[in-house]
This record gives C-alpha cells, structure tokens and sequence, in this order.
C-alpha cells in the first residue's frame, strides 16, 4: 500500500499489453499534447485525489517527478516522496514508451527502487496514465489507474514549481472540462 501510494502521486512507465481494468473510469484526455515539454525536467506534487481513500497532507510533503525522455522514444520517471511516520524517502521508477500512448493515454511499468536507482524486486506493476491538461509550465493534471484491483484509482495535479499551493487560477477550466473539483483533491 505505501509503494502504491507513492506512485498514486506521480505520473507515467516500458510499454505493456495490459488491457485497462473495468473499474478505470473513462476520462477525456488533453487534445494537443508535446510528450516532451511534459516528459522533461521535475514536476512538483501539489495536490491528489485518490478514488474512495482519504490521503493525508503530511503524504504529499516533499513530493516530486523527474522525468527524462531518451532518444529511443523511452520515458523514465523517477517519483519520490518523504514519509514522516518512517522518517525516509521513498522512490518509485516508472517506465514507459511514448509508442505506448494512444489518445495520450499511457500503459506503463512501474516498480520501488532505492535513492540511487536500484531495483527493490524484480517485479514490475501495470498501470495507465492519461494525461487531462498542462500548460507544460505551470500545471499538469493526470488520472492513473493502477491495474492492481486492490489499489485505488487517482487524479493529481503538478506544478513545475515547488511549494505552490495555489493553482485554481491555473487550472481552473481543465478541472471544469474533467468534472472534478479542486475542493475534493488533498493539498
């Protein structure tokens, strides 16, 4: 549940031939979307929204996504948050294709690592990610719905910069065309 949670707060992972589970609700995604303005650089969590669970404040501290798009069309997130209750960092490596995306919508692989990289397991674990809207300066606003029947699916919301809190005015009309409220998103 912790690995999951950390990943609940991040964006996108190799391609699988997964089929999106059922339970996944069918969201609309970005209409014009630059897979490497998005895919670049580090994004900072600013707010979440996990399906039928509560995420507390103090789970969102010090949360952050850097990306890095490689000349083989391979996407490599690297996610990671700090855990108060353990007082350590947990990092989560997400990969994905960008041959993986249809409607951009991604299937990707997602699995634990520790700081430098290293595999905590063999076992990778399917996932999609849609984007629903960015700016690519600002804002970015995803769904992921983890295939594991067992975890929840989510929608965050991202900021290239850290510590925002604010962000209504951003992405105001994106939550609006995605029916969601900021009111129900955890900051």
């Amino acid at each position: 549940m912790k690995i999951y949670i950390a990943l609940v707060l991040a964006v996108s992972a190799v391609s699988a031939t997964v089929s999106t589970p059922e339970r996944c609700t069918k969201v609309k995604s970005e209409n014009t979307f630059d897979m490497k303005k998005f895919f670049s650089g580090t994004w900072y969590m600013t707010h979440v929204k996990v399906e039928g669970r509560t995420v507390t404040r103090d789970r969102m501290k010090c949360t952050t996504i850097t990306a890095k798009t490689c000349t083989d069309c391979s996407v490599k997130e690297v996610f990671s948050y700090y855990s108060p209750t353990n007082q350590s960092f947990t990092y989560i490596e997400i990969l994905f294709t960008t041959t993986s995306a249809e409607n951009n919508q991604y299937t990707v692989k997602y699995r634990p690592v520790d700081k430098e990289g290293k595999p905590k397991g063999q076992n990778f674990y399917p996932a999609t990610i849609t984007i629903l809207g960015t700016d690519y300066n600002n804002y970015g606003l995803y769904y992921m719905c983890d295939h594991d029947q067992n975890n929840s699916p989510l929608y965050g919301i991202t900021s290239r910069v850290k510590g925002v809190t604010k962000v209504e005015s951003m992405i105001s009309q994106t939550l609006s065309d995605s029916k969601l409220n900021l009111g129900d998103f955890t900051s």
